[in-house]
């Protein structure tokens, strides 16, 4: 936290303070360098690799501090040796603002599922991470998948509501789903609506993918919980993978395609057609 000296105001006026600098978010990036195995669908699934790509996103999330991102947690819960990403931070101007979390492997069944194990690994964070901790009740924290990289990601958190409790991104087609690679909650608000969610999200137990579940547990919450279920703009994200980004599968399609384009407009012509 800076400290600024208050500046002197005549005794009519109320006293003047200065904001707190706390413009963008606190960025939460989840990671598994060492996936248990029968984890499912995990490309590349060498720890060499995957340190590889989160060297990548990382580095790109860096670059935003002090303006998109006051602070930084990276989270990795596989009890992996994090030196390489350490060494990376030291090299930033800010990397005072950055904090390390490495957890070891719960040892829970793979067949828990992926959303189960980075949901209870961002629950331990938000409880022991002293950037966090230090957070005041109001103060935004966003979760990254950490093998993604959203490159418009100051447009989104300049765009973003300065009041909610949950900001998310939510679809009505093909299915229900909510977005899990990209969330964000006020520390109240995790604390009142997510906290504990990744119990709902075992994929042993669930009849549906716990996107789907989880758009579920959403519709669900108490009215005064204050949910945005829309970005001002689609994220646009790029996923890492074995040191080489590939961006999602629409926009690799070799064809031109309308889906894009009538993602972008239909929200904002057509809101209830789309969540």
């Amino acid at each position: 936290m800076v400290s600024v000296a208050r500046a002197a105001a005549p005794r009519s006026d109320p006293p003047f303070q200065m904001p707190r600098l706390v413009t963008g978010v606190t960025l939460l990036m989840t990671a598994t360098v060492n996936p248990p195995p029968g984890s499912p669908a995990l490309t590349p699934r060498d720890p060499a690799g995957r340190m590889g790509d989160y060297l990548q996103t990382l580095g790109f999330y860096l670059g935003l501090l002090g303006t998109t991102i006051r602070g930084l947690v990276f989270a990795e819960g596989s009890g992996s040796d994090l030196g390489p990403l350490r060494r990376l931070a030291r090299e930033c101007s800010r990397a005072a603002e950055v904090e390390f979390v490495s957890v070891p492997a719960a040892g829970h069944p793979a067949t828990y599922g992926r959303a189960y194990e980075e949901f209870a690994l961002v629950d331990h964070v938000m409880r022991a991470s002293p950037l966090i901790r230090a957070l005041e009740p109001d103060d935004k924290v966003w979760k990254v998948t950490g093998r993604c990289r959203v490159t418009n990601l100051p447009e989104l958190v300049a765009r973003a509501p300065a009041r909610y409790d949950v900001y998310c991104y939510v679809r009505n087609w093909p299915t229900r789903s909510l977005d899990l690679n990209l969330i964000g909650w006020s520390v109240h608000g995790y604390d009142t609506a997510l906290g504990g969610i990744y119990r709902e999200l075992r994929e042993d137990r669930l009849a549906e993918a716990p996107q789907v579940h989880a758009r579920t547990l959403l519709d669900a919450l108490d009215p005064s919980v204050r949910v945005v279920r829309r970005h001002a703009t689609e994220p646009r994200i790029e996923v890492i993978g074995a040191g080489v980004p590939r961006r999602p599968r629409r926009a690799a399609r070799r064809r031109p395609s309308l889906r894009v384009p009538v993602r972008r407009v239909v929200p904002r012509i057509r809101p209830w057609a789309w969540a």
